[in-house]
Formats: C-alpha cells, sequence, structure tokens
C-alpha cells in the first residue's frame, strides 16, 4: 500500500533554525537524495522550508513523500541512513521531541562532527574540495548512526525510558499533516483491498474522513 507523509514542522528563528531552513530550502542535499533512490520504497520526495507571511526569516519546513509500507519501518530506515539530517530536523523544531542536552557525550560529539563536516561541503570553493569534504561528511553519517543506536542498550538497561528513534518517530506522526486523515495508522485488514475501485456505498474506503461514522451512506446529501 502507497502512503503520503506530509511533514510540516515550526521552527525556532534562531540561527541553527534559519541555517538549516535554508539549506534545504531548495530541495535535498546530496546524500538524502542518494537514500532515497536507494531506499527501494520511495514514488516521490520533495522538501522546502516556508518563509513566514510578513515576517523576514523561515517559519516552517515542509517535507512530502510517497512511499510503500509501514510508517514505522519507514521511518526507521531513514533514520539509520540519514540520522543527522532528521535529529537536526527535530532539533530545529519549536516544539522538538528532545533537546541536544539529552543527547549522550558521544551521540554529541558525533552530531558536531557531521555540522562540520556538512559546513565543509558548503563552504568549498573548489571541485576537489567539494569531493574532499563530501567524503568526510559521508564517512561521518554512520558513525553518527552508530552513536544513536546506543540508545538500544540503554533502554535495555533501563537508563532511559524511550529510545531516541521511539520519540522521534512520534513526533514524525504527530507532525505529518496526513498520518490519520483519510485513510489507516497502518496497513491492516481494511487496505487487502484494491484502492482503485470504490466500496459499495455501503461500504468503507480508505479514503474516507475517519471522523464519518461507519456506512449505510445516504445517497443524497442532508438538506438536498
Amino acid at each position: 500500500m502507497a502512503r503520503m507523509l506530509l511533514l510540516h514542522l515550526y521552527i525556532r528563528d534562531d540561527d541553527d533554525s534559519q541555517e538549516l531552513a535554508r539549506s534545504v530550502h531548495g530541495g535535498f542535499l546530496f546524500e538524502s537524495w542518494m537514500a532515497l533512490l536507494r531506499s527501494g520504497q520511495v514514488y516521490d520526495a520533495r522538501i522546502t522550508a516556508l518563509k513566514h507571511p510578513e515576517l523576514d526569516h523561515f517559519s516552517s519546513i515542509l517535507l512530502s513523500t510517497t512511499y510503500d509500507g509501514a510508517p514505522n519501518t519507514y521511518h526507521q530506515f531513514f533514520y539509520e541512513k540519514l540520522g543527522f539530517f532528521f535529529i537536526s530536523l527535530a532539533l530545529v523544531a519549536k516544539k522538538p521531541p528532545f533537546t541536544f542536552a539529552n543527547l549522550t557525550p558521544k551521540q554529541q560529539a558525533a552530531f558536531i562532527a557531521c555540522k562540520d563536516a556538512l559546513k565543509k561541503c558548503q563552504g568549498a570553493t573548489s571541485p576537489g574540495a567539494f569531493v574532499e569534504a563530501m567524503g568526510a561528511f559521508s564517512a561521518s553519517l554512520p558513525v553518527f548512526s552508530a552513536a544513536m543506536a546506543e540508545d538500544d542498550n540503554l533502554k535495555r538497561q533501563r537508563v532511559i525510558a524511550e529510545t531516541k528513534f521511539e520519540l522521534f518517530s512520534k513526533f514524525v506522526n504527530e507532525n505529518d499533516l496526513l498520518y490519520s486523515v483519510g485513510s489507516p495508522p497502518e496497513p491492516g485488514a481494511s487496505a487487502t483491498h484494491d484502492l482503485r475501485v470504490p466500496p459499495p456505498i455501503t461500504g468503507r474506503s480508505n479514503f474516507l474522513n475517519p471522523a464519518l461514522p461507519e456506512g449505510p451512506f445516504p445517497l443524497t446529501l442532508p438538506g438536498k
């Protein structure tokens, strides 16, 4: 079952938040784009930053993707492959799932290393310098993902109640404008029929507003 994600994050107006917004305003960075291509489950993806309607700064970031599978599996893939970008998004949100201080010292160091490497990519003044900087940045990403994966052990040891990934996944669902609109949160029994075929008048489609009562539905609208 193909699903859509429309993630809308209100961000702060501090320097770090605005810098991240500027970096995604024109679309995905190279590493993000390559991960989308390698995923094998993404049909389309767009990202941009939205300007405040009255003030001279970015007020939110909008990410839209169409993909196959369950949301949790989708979140897990990109959290592992592009954890730095998604943690960056989470940290600049006005209502973040966690703060930089909630990261372990190892996670903080790995995050800073990724951030510094990315700045060198953006500041490269020649093709050779860019290729070298991009190589260093690419090498820093799995190191960061490995540091974030330590949360699994911390949870098993009951040092923390939830991993950063669990907090992040909830955060994505809460800010996904389409998560609970018109289709079930997870593929299941209600998604086993062909979605291209309209349901019978007494049936229920995945696309119907979940706030509507169960059928049968009237053939004419009230008052008509």
